[in-house]
């Protein structure tokens, strides 16, 4: 997700995509389904560790629960508690995030709350739908949840029951998920590595649960002075400063060279900010790679750089060689700039990863996208065309 991406973008542990059927039987699963279904409320916490592709580490903590038909969901980690908040209330679902003050999302709830996230945008940004939550609307949303939106289609590949408890494993082509299941049903714990094995993200979370009242304050959701919106989309792009001028911003090339923003004024430019580690970006850079084709072909002023941020190294030479290392490992023919310290980054007000900041010829911020959408490459082609139109 935003500003906030390089912490939430970087966790990115959304839960909405298409289901599998699963190729080994699974009772354990089952009896989550039914478990959770006959809870009439409860409250759980999943403590995350994350481990990156560098090895680094990061913690999330997502608390959840449901009472009756009321329900929300919070994620956060150590210190900041309420990064995202999702409240469903009286038919309808509610989301804030931490650092927009201006606006929340508000939409009528549909059949299930995973339709109306989808509804939301909520794949794009990177939001995460508990397994438990999930698995109260049935085993469609429940084998959805187990994604992470990042991995393919999973299929239950071993079911290991044991002293009352089980493990499940379920694998896809890009990694795996296994769950922990205790003798009722409940979810222990659930893990998941992302990705290439000699580049993935590991996800390591226990689960604790007890009960959840009915007037239990988490329940609520207050609009204040905001305006309502309806996507998590909209939501963050009403917290980047667009129609303000862009800076004076410089970072060096992949090549050596150096691109200044002040020089490519005249141009529609976009900028789609990635790092080597964030998986939701390795996605992103392929609809960036059809975009920046496109625009070399029309002969337009269209100018698309990625711009590779937030490394663990402050070596120039070290970070362009992991970027360029990364880009030819996965075949893709993308120009890149290379902010070593993080300044460029900052200079674009922190926009998150992943996200694409498009810059109109007169040098304003023109438009904002938090995340990947499956349509990007057309938004972004249909904005530039749009922003040429107007300086015709």
């Amino acid at each position: 997700m935003p500003g906030t991406t390089a912490t939430l973008g970087a966790a990115a542990l959304t839960l909405l995509a298409t289901a599998a059927v699963p190729t080994v039987a699974a009772e354990p699963i089952s009896a989550t389904l039914r478990a959770y279904g006959e809870l009439p409320s409860f409250v759980e916490r999943l403590d995350m560790s994350i481990t990156l592709p560098d090895g680094r580490q990061e913690s999330k903590i997502l608390e959840y629960g449901r009472s009756g038909s009321a329900a929300f969901v919070a994620l956060g980690q150590p210190g900041i508690p309420d990064m995202l908040r999702i409240v469903v209330r009286d038919e309808r679902v509610y989301a804030s995030q931490f650092n927009v003050t201006s606006a929340y999302v508000a939409r009528p709830r549909a059949s299930t709350l995973t339709e109306t996230l989808e509804e939301m945008g909520a794949t794009a940004v990177g939001l995460f739908l508990p397994p438990s939550l999930a698995a109260a609307e049935g085993a469609d949303a429940f084998y959805r949840s187990l994604r992470f939106a990042m991995l393919e289609p999973l299929t239950v590949t071993r079911v290991d029951e044991r002293e009352g408890r089980a493990t499940v494993e379920l694998t896809a082509t890009n990694g795996s998920c296994t769950l922990s299941i205790d003798g009722e049903g409940y979810l222990e714990a659930v893990a998941a590595t992302i990705g290439d094995p000699s580049r993935s993200v590991r996800m390591d979370g226990r689960i604790t649960r007890g009960p959840l009242a009915a007037d239990d304050p988490r329940l609520h959701f207050e609009t204040g002075d905001r305006s309502a919106v309806g996507t998590f989309a909209e939501m963050e792009a009403a917290a980047y400063p667009l129609g303000t001028p862009a800076p004076d911003a410089t970072a060096p090339t992949l090549t050596g060279d150096s691109v200044s923003l002040a020089e490519l004024r005249g141009s529609v430019v976009i900028l789609d900010f990635w790092a080597t580690w964030c998986v939701p970006c390795w996605g992103a850079l392929e609809s960036i790679e059809e975009l920046a084709a496109w625009a070399r072909e029309s002969g337009l002023p269209v100018v698309v750089w990625a711009v590779d941020t937030l490394e663990p190294t402050t070596d120039l030479s070290e970070q362009t060689r992991l970027a360029r290392e990364f880009l030819e490992e996965r075949g893709l023919d993308v120009r890149s700039l290379v902010d070593v310290d993080d300044s460029f980054f900052g200079a674009l007000h922190s926009p998150g990863l992943p996200s694409t900041v498009v810059i109109a010829p007169d040098g304003t911020l023109a438009h904002y996208h938090s995340g990947v959408a499956d349509d990007m490459t057309e938004v972004l082609r249909r904005e530039a065309l749009e922003l040429l139109g107007s300086e015709r």
